[in-house]
């Protein structure tokens, strides 16, 4: 993910209930949501997408209003 043009940050979290949240920061939304694209193109096929429900999956975009 970090290799892909536009990535600025990539952090991964575990709530409580065991479920994950991977947040990546982009430059722009085209570059996110290019990445986004080409990304669940490729983990169709990954091996490790057999241990993950589909329809678990929740992938949003939003515009970043405060950092540090």
């Amino acid at each position: 993910m970090l290799s892909r043009p536009g990535c600025l940050f990539r952090h991964l979290a575990r709530k409580d209930d065991g479920s994950w949240i991977d947040l990546v920061g982009w430059a722009n939304l085209d570059a996110a949501q290019a990445a986004a694209k080409a990304l669940m193109e490729e983990l169709m096929d990954a091996p490790a997408m057999q241990a993950i429900d589909p329809a678990t999956i929740v992938m949003t975009h939003a515009q970043l209003h405060a950092a540090r």
